[in-house]
């Protein structure tokens, strides 16, 4: 009996961790709004972060409704066997997947999105205005803990697959 309730105890008092990996679609076919990847830099890219994020168990694979976000999210979608579930509102979204404990998610957004999302939280991107047009590497991670002090929320930005100039 007491091994069950320290468990019960451990399981909602033990530090919980959410982290949300964001990143721009892919390099891009020309500069229409409606832009598919259809380039092999960005092909290779979506097959890169898929690699890149191989050893993750996410719980949940997010895009915008537009061809080069889902065909970036497709690849790693498709090898964790889940869907690309298609999100409207940025902000909302990171609101609502930073309320679940000890999840991990894959957005999929776009150049002025992004920063907006990570500004939203009160966390700095780490650069001013959006991400510049030529810049397709950028991976920030969001990290929320929960621990018995509280909770935190800092941001990580790497990069991933080739540098883009």
């Amino acid at each position: 009996m007491k091994i069950l309730l320290l468990g019960f105890i451990y399981c909602f008092l033990a530090p919980s961790t959410t982290k949300i990996y964001i990143v721009r679609h892919a390099e891009k076919n020309g500069t229409a709004s409606n832009a598919d990847l259809k380039t092999p830099e960005g092909y290779a890219r979506a097959n890169v972060l898929k690699d890149s994020l191989n050893k993750l168990s996410l719980t949940s694979i997010f895009s915008t409704n537009t061809p080069r976000t889902i065909h970036t999210a497709e690849p790693t979608a498709n090898s964790k066997h889940l869907p690309v579930t298609i999100y409207n509102d940025a902000d909302s979204l990171v609101d609502q997947l930073l309320l679940k404990k000890n999840k991990t998610y894959l957005i999929v957004g776009h150049s002025n999105t992004i920063p907006n999302m990570i500004r939203h939280l009160g966390l700095d991107p780490g650069f001013e205005g959006n991400i510049p047009d030529n810049e397709f590497d950028n991976l920030f991670v969001i990290i929320k803990k929960w621990n018995l002090d509280g909770t935190s929320e800092v941001i990580v930005r790497k990069t991933y697959g080739e540098p883009t100039p």
